[in-house]
């Protein structure tokens, strides 16, 4: 299997709610990108950036996963952001977008939705 599109390996067990963060190249510029398991299990990814002030944010805690409603949590201003769609949906920046990154995990690492292998070797 080409290794080459994979954003980063991670164990098919990774504990739910904890996060993974890697560099990957994301729509022309290097990014720092968190991932992590949502309550059913499936991976969501997004660019590591606050819209509000561009800061991290995981850069106070490593706590970004609000499970019981579903969003991901600035630990600077704990704006919360829906993991379907990236929205913000209360704090200081209300209607702003995290750049959602669509991942799957396959075979041992999260690849981008596009280039997921067919068969692995």
């Amino acid at each position: 299997m080409e290794m080459d599109n994979i954003l980063c390996t991670v164990s098919a067990d990774f504990p739910i709610g904890h996060r993974v963060a890697f560099e990957c190249f994301w729509n022309g510029a290097e990014r720092s990108v968190m991932a992590f398991r949502d309550q059913s299990g499936q991976w969501i990814a997004c660019v590591n950036r606050c819209p509000h002030w561009a800061e991290a944010l995981d850069s106070s805690s490593s706590v970004i996963y609000a499970s019981n409603r579903e969003h991901i949590v600035c630990s600077i201003h704990l704006a919360e952001f829906r993991t379907c769609d990236g929205v913000c949906t209360s704090g200081p920046c209300l209607g702003a977008r995290l750049q959602m990154i669509p991942v799957q995990w396959h075979d041992g690492g999260l690849w981008l939705m596009d280039h997921i292998p067919l068969t692995s070797i």
